[in-house]
């Protein structure tokens, strides 16, 4: 993989092409005063994030477009990359709408498809969880890489667009914002390891982890003490002695009740009943009374008491009235008979209705009695209610002293699980260990590969060396030894020397994956700054002899300050075909690469 060209529909965008060798970003400071403040603002460190942006990193708010997105709203940019098979791949992306993505495949390069129409695969998102819709995918399957292929070139990307930020660590990228695990795993595969075993280290660590935390809340929370499981079942077995005895009184209570049918529901049953019946005897009393009242009644009309009322009030009293009253009186004592008759039959039947309740109230009242005397005599219920709740908090102490107990042996369980993964680990940390005992013939030409490079731009001898930690997980150490006693010195710590070890290291990976479908390019920003002018002509010499000899893409940017001087005092220059692009301070910002601050 390479890059061809880059080009916007927006003409502020200084558009240009690559060449396949060696591209220099070159930034002229042409007005003495901005020689003394920052002149990263040409945009030759900016165009990195761009390529970025178009090999679709997603971005947020911190990214230029983001906070910039008034000044860049208007701006689709458009990346012609070549492919390890000899095709072309044009990649559409726009600031506005940064999510949506387009692909065209071509045979011939550098192409312009600003007013393109029809498009391979068009506007798909970049956040579509549909494999064959997502974009990154997309261009994974494009670029075809056969170098670690259980990650996406995203991952492997950050060693060949190193920033200014990118040379503090060779092998630890400030890109890289995760744990260890996100980073060392696929660095040890790439340098010809089983990337597996230190994945798996570091996932058995944090189980490892988690399992301990777990124990250690488990023991705050529970109060875990191991000396205790022989104590708490000792209480145990007490508690329950104290249940057995309970449940035997309950269960001499409950016979003695069943032998004398006697229980609750049944004194209940029998209080209702008298109820009824004690009801019941008052009314047929009552009605009883009442018939009594009724046969005992009779009419009593004396004629003669009305005539001498009649009379003295001087009152004619007819002959008639005295018939009338005769004839009433006979018709009512007829009445009254046959309506006798018939109360004095339910009487009878009331009368004995009331015996019969009488003896039921009776004999229910002699059973109630007993009951209530044997119940309140022994105040059994009572009792029989502590007995139960007693029995209620005993299983309550001894449920809870289990669960104790439960707790115990999960903890138990917990660390005897923590101790086969820390087996686990042991295991794997020994296998790490073998491989880089035995090493490998891709990380050995890598190793020795790097030992070239740094002898022929520094003079000095640069060594890669990977060692086991004491958690046992892998560190990776680039250092320059000093050739007369082979000892360690410091320069590999200087900000001039680590950029060319990181510099060196990327090459390096390079050149050994030049036979495989891996990429084909780096970029190193502000690579020349502090470095001394017999080294950057040293660099420069073997930035052409790579590019020659490997076919790779090699992109740097500097400014035209850090050129080297030749002999005759001179400074160097590249040819115009290696001068990519070429930015300046104007005023008028016309120089820079987006013609504008921002």
């Amino acid at each position: 993989m390479k890059f061809m060209q880059i080009y916007s529909d927006n003409d502020k965008f200084k558009s240009f092409r690559f060449v396949e060798g060696l591209n220099v970003i070159l930034g002229k400071i042409t007005h003495e005063e901005n020689r003394k403040i920052d002149t990263h603002n040409l945009g030759k460190s900016t165009l990195i994030n761009v390529l970025d942006f178009m090999l679709l990193k997603n971005i947020n708010k911190k990214h230029m477009f983001k906070k910039h997105i008034d000044k860049f709203k208007s701006f689709t940019f458009f990346l012609e990359i070549k492919l390890n098979n000899g095709k072309y791949i044009t990649i559409k992306r726009s600031v506005k709408n940064n999510t949506k993505i387009s692909f065209k495949l071509h045979n011939n390069k550098y192409q312009n498809y600003i007013n393109e129409t029809i498009w391979d695969y068009k506007e798909l998102s970049i956040n579509s969880k549909h494999p064959e819709k997502n974009p990154i995918n997309i261009l994974n399957n494009y670029l075809s890489f056969d170098v670690l292929k259980n990650y996406n070139y995203r991952k492997t990307l950050n060693y060949f667009l190193r920033t200014q930020d990118d040379y503090k660590d060779i092998f630890h990228l400030n890109k890289f914002k995760g744990s260890d695990i996100e980073w060392k795993p696929f660095l040890f595969q790439l340098l010809g390891f089983n990337g597996k075993y230190l994945y798996d280290k570091y996932e058995l660590e944090d189980k490892k982890n988690s399992k301990k935390q777990v124990i250690k809340d488990i023991k705050e929370k529970f109060s875990i003490d191991y000396e205790e499981v022989d104590k708490i079942n000792g209480t145990i077995g007490i508690k329950q002695l104290e249940k057995q005895k309970l449940q035997e009184l309950i269960d001499n209570f409950d016979f003695y009740l069943k032998e004398r049918n006697i229980n609750k529901s049944l004194i209940d049953s029998i209080e209702n009943k008298v109820s009824e019946l004690n009801t019941l005897e008052y009314n047929l009393e009552y009605e009883i009374r009442n018939i009594q009242e009724s046969i005992r009644l009779k009419l009593n009309y004396n004629v003669e008491d009305i005539k001498k009322v009649y009379n003295e009030a001087k009152i004619y009293f007819p002959t008639q009235i005295t018939k009338d009253y005769d004839a009433l009186i006979e018709f009512n004592n007829r009445v009254t008979e046959e309506r006798n008759k018939y109360l004095k039959e339910i009487f009878t039947n009331k009368k004995k209705l009331l015996e019969e309740t009488k003896q039921q109230l009776k004999e229910l009242n002699i059973k109630r009695s007993n009951m209530l005397s044997f119940v309140k005599e022994k105040d059994s219920f009572k009792k029989f209610k502590k007995y139960q709740m007693d029995i209620v908090n005993i299983d309550r102490e001894i449920a809870n002293l289990q669960s104790h107990l439960e707790n115990i042996d999960i903890v138990k369980q917990l660390n005897d699980d923590l101790d086969d993964t820390v087996i686990d680990i042991n295991k794997v940390s020994s296998s790490i260990q073998d491989q880089i005992k035995l090493g490998n013939d891709l990380y050995t030409n890598i190793r020795t590969t790097f030992y070239n490079l740094t002898k022929e731009i520094l003079n000095k001898s640069g060594r890669l060396s990977i060692y086991p930690n004491k958690k046992g997980n892998v560190e990776f150490n680039a250092d320059i030894l000093d050739d007369e006693d082979n000892e360690l010195t410091s320069q590999g710590d200087g900000n001039s020397y680590k950029k060319i070890l990181c510099a060196c290291f990327d090459l390096s990976l390079l050149i050994c994956y030049s036979n495989k479908s891996f990429y084909r390019f780096v970029y190193h920003d502000g690579i020349f700054e502090s470095l001394d002018n017999r080294k950057k002509m040293n660099y420069i010499d073997v930035l052409n002899k790579v590019c020659d000899d490997y076919g790779i893409q090699i992109i740097i940017t500097l400014i035209e300050d850090d050129l080297p001087y030749l002999e005759d005092k001179t400074k160097y220059t590249f040819s115009d075909e290696q001068i990519a692009l070429e930015l300046n301070d104007n005023p008028d910002n016309s120089g820079k690469l987006f013609s504008m601050e921002f």
